[in-house]
């Protein structure tokens, strides 16, 4: 579990972000999906002040990690998506986008009005998931303040072990994802760069 001063420097980085304005708090997207005349519209928060974990379970390569995402286990987060939701409404109703849009037409699901924070926040209690596979995360800071790469890249208490970040540097797209691998720094460098 992460010390409160680890908790502090963790969630002043992410307020950082959130009190920038050109900084994106979320990012909203619209996609067509396999049914015919349906379009989805979603909203994802781009630094989140929950924090859940992933885990080896065993020695076992073929056995699953444990993962406990921890979803909205931080109050703002819910605060914060419910308030994106009410935005992302408003969408469907504003020009250009009204001229794609069905007056009063079908939502999925079709029992949830979204009219005001709370209820937003009921339909994102009951119908929010990931919007990305689940990767880990290695925030690159000292140990003591208990993260678990160094400057190099080295998983603290390892020798081989590395991650890379891998991330198309899109803008509005804040979720970079990271891999660990074993090997050598050389290999690293030439493969990576």
């Amino acid at each position: 579990m992460p010390t409160a001063d680890e908790e502090k420097h963790f969630y002043d980085a992410v307020r950082a972000v959130l009190d920038d304005p050109n900084e994106a708090s979320c990012s909203m997207f619209m996609t067509f999906v396999g049914l015919p005349n349906y379009i989805s519209l979603g909203v994802m928060q781009s630094i989140p002040f929950s924090s859940g974990s992933t885990h080896i379970a065993s020695a076992e390569l073929g056995d699953n990690p444990r993962i406990d995402p921890q979803f909205f286990s931080n109050t703002l987060d819910l605060e914060l998506m419910a308030r994106h939701l009410l935005t992302l409404e408003k969408f469907p109703l504003t020009s250009p986008l009204s001229a794609y849009f069905k007056e009063n037409g079908q939502r999925i699901p079709s029992e949830m009005t979204i009219t005001d924070l709370q209820s937003a926040r009921e339909y994102l209690r009951q119908n929010a998931v990931a919007t990305h596979h689940s990767c880990g995360t290695a925030a690159m800071l000292p140990r003591e303040k208990g993260e678990v790469v160094d400057q190099n890249l080295v998983v603290y208490g390892t020798s081989y072990c590395r991650c890379q970040r891998l991330s198309s540097d899109t803008a509005g797209q804040p979720n970079e994802h990271r891999i660990c691998h074993r090997g050598e720094s050389g290999e690293l460098d030439h493969r990576w760069q």
